[in-house]
């Protein structure tokens, strides 16, 4: 989904309930959640909405259109399928690259803990 149809959405959901963008931020509990969606399509660029303040705003506006919770699209670019195989297999990269990164900072962690215990024996020794 694209946040050009998130708007949209929005629009119509405000107009059939009328509400005003602060109102309905309110009620979400998501301030400026609508705000800055304006200002990131009316730019090009910007910060996409999360899912969480998509959800939120959902339960006060009502009727979600299908694919609301799916990754929204960059501006100007086709959304990828959460189940397609290729979202799979860019998830699983993602994963590895975070893991390998995940040892090496636990092994910069076990190496920062050895020289502390070296500089305490030190200092107290």
């Amino acid at each position: 989904m694209e946040l050009k149809e998130v708007v949209e959405w929005v629009d119509a959901r405000l107009n059939a309930l009328d509400l005003s963008d602060t109102r309905a931020e309110k009620k979400a509990r998501a301030p400026s959640a609508i705000q800055n969606m304006r200002k990131t399509l009316r730019n090009g660029y910007g910060s996409l909405p999360k899912v969480g303040t998509l959800r939120a705003l959902a339960k006060v506006l009502g009727d979600p259109p299908p694919g609301l919770f799916e990754p929204l699209a960059p501006l100007g670019a086709k959304p990828v399928s959460e189940s397609s195989d290729d979202a799979v297999a860019r998830l699983l990269e993602q994963q590895r690259f975070y893991r390998e990164k995940e040892q090496e900072f636990k092994a910069l962690a076990d190496a920062i803990d050895v020289s502390l215990a070296i500089l305490e024996r030190k200092k107290t020794g």
